[in-house]
C-alpha cells in the first residue's frame, strides 16, 4: 500500500525532482521529457585495426641537439653581490612623492556637497586604530565604511592593542606605519566616531548626530584632513558636553567646534584620538631626538605635539568637520 501525499508534499516533491532554485510554491514543476540522441545505424569500419601501428616507410623523427650544460661553465656571484640588487630594488619601491598635498578627485552631489567617493593616487593612507575589549561597535562599522569607500589598493588599516601602555600602542602603530611607503597616519581610538559622509546613517546611530546639519556630516574625514594640507592636524571632538572640553589646548575654540566652523586653527597640542600625521613628522622627530627611548608619543598627546613642533610641524585643529567621542554619551 502507497503512503498518502498531500498536494503540498507532492508540489515540493516536484520541485526537488526537477531541481529547479526558482520553483514556487503552489505550482507542479512537470518534467519535460528528454529528447533521445540518435543512434548511428550504419555499421563501423573497424578493418583500420588490423594495419600496423609503426610505418616502415616513415621518416625518422629529427633528433634535438642536447642542451649545453651551461651551469658547469657559469660563474656564480657571491652572497653579497646577490643581496645588493635587492636592496636597491626595495629602496626604489619605498620611494614616494613627499607633498603635502594628496591628489584628490572629490565627486558631488546634486546639491553641490562633497561626496564620500574619492580616489587616491597610490597607497597613500595608513589607518592606525586602537582597539581594546570596550571598542564601540559604531566606530567599527565606521572603519568598515572607511575601508568600503577607498577599497585595498587606495588605504590599509592595522591595529594595536594595549590598554595599560596608551603610549606604546601608538608607537607601535607608528612604527608599523613608517614601515609601509604610505604617506599619511591617520591615527582613531576605539570611542571615536568620525563623519564619513553618510548624514542619514550617523543621524541613525548617533544621538549627538540629529542636531548637526546635512551639509557638516556630509564632510568625509579623509578628505577633509588631508585637504588641509597640513603636516599634522587633528579633528575637534570633546569629552562632554562642555564646549571647553575640547581636547586640544585652545579651549575657546569649542564653540567654533560645536558649529562646525569652517576653520583649520594652529594649536600648541591636539589630542590624537582622530590626528593625521605626514611621514615627514614622523621622521622629523627621530632626527632632532636621536636618543629617544621610549617613542614619539611618550608620555602623551601634549609631549608628542610639542616635539612635532620642536621638529618644525605645527599642529593644527580642524573644527569644520564633525568628530564623536562616545561613552556614557555621544559628544
Amino acid at each position: 500500500m502507497e503512503p498518502k501525499v498531500t498536494p503540498d508534499e507532492k508540489i515540493t516533491m516536484n520541485a526537488l525532482d526537477s531541481f529547479d532554485p526558482f520553483a514556487r510554491q503552489g505550482q507542479v514543476q512537470r518534467q519535460q521529457p528528454q529528447q533521445q540522441p540518435e543512434i548511428n545505424k550504419q555499421p563501423r569500419d573497424f578493418s583500420h585495426l588490423d594495419e600496423p601501428m609503426i610505418k616502415l616507410d616513415r621518416k625518422p623523427k629529427r633528433r634535438r641537439k642536447p642542451v649545453p650544460k651551461v651551469l658547469e661553465k657559469m660563474e656564480l656571484p657571491t652572497p653579497e653581490e646577490i643581496k645588493q640588487p635587492i636592496i636597491e630594488e626595495v629602496t626604489e619601491k619605498v620611494q614616494f612623492n613627499d607633498t603635502l598635498q594628496s591628489n584628490i578627485v572629490e565627486s558631488r552631489t546634486n546639491e553641490g556637497l562633497p561626496s564620500y567617493r574619492a580616489e587616491f593616487a597610490g597607497r597613500d593612507i595608513f589607518v592606525g586604530f586602537s582597539a581594546n575589549k570596550a571598542t564601540n561597535p559604531i566606530t567599527a562599522l565606521a572603519l568598515i565604511n572607511i575601508a568600503l569607500d577607498f577599497g585595498r589598493d587606495k588605504i590599509r588599516f592595522d591595529v594595536s592593542s594595549d590598554e595599560k601602555n596608551f603610549y606604546k600602542s601608538r608607537n607601535d602603530l607608528a612604527e608599523k606605519f613608517l614601515a609601509t611607503d604610505a604617506k599619511w597616519l591617520l591615527l582613531l581610538d576605539n570611542n571615536i566616531i568620525p563623519s564619513i559622509g553618510r548624514p542619514q546613517w550617523a543621524k541613525a546611530t548617533i544621538g549627538a548626530a540629529r542636531n548637526i546639519h546635512d551639509s557638516h556630516l556630509q564632510k568625509h574625514i579623509v578628505h577633509r584632513l588631508i585637504g588641509a594640507g597640513k603636516s599634522l592636524v587633528g579633528a575637534a571632538y570633546f569629552a562632554n558636553l562642555d564646549d571647553a572640553s575640547i581636547d586640544c589646548s585652545k579651549t575657546d575654540l569649542g564653540k567654533k567646534a560645536r558649529v562646525c566652523t569652517d576653520s583649520v586653527e594652529p594649536v600648541d597640542w591636539v589630542g590624537s584620538g582622530c590626528l593625521l600625521i605626514h611621514r615627514r613628522v614622523l621622521q622629523d622627530i627621530k632626527k632632532k631626538f636621536p636618543d629617544i627611548l621610549h617613542g614619539a608619543f611618550y608620555p602623551d598627546d601634549i609631549s608628542f605635539c610639542k616635539k612635532a613642533l620642536e621638529a618644525g610641524h605645527q599642529p593644527h585643529i580642524d573644527l569644520g568637520v564633525p568628530v564623536f567621542n562616545v561613552g556614557i554619551k555621544a559628544y
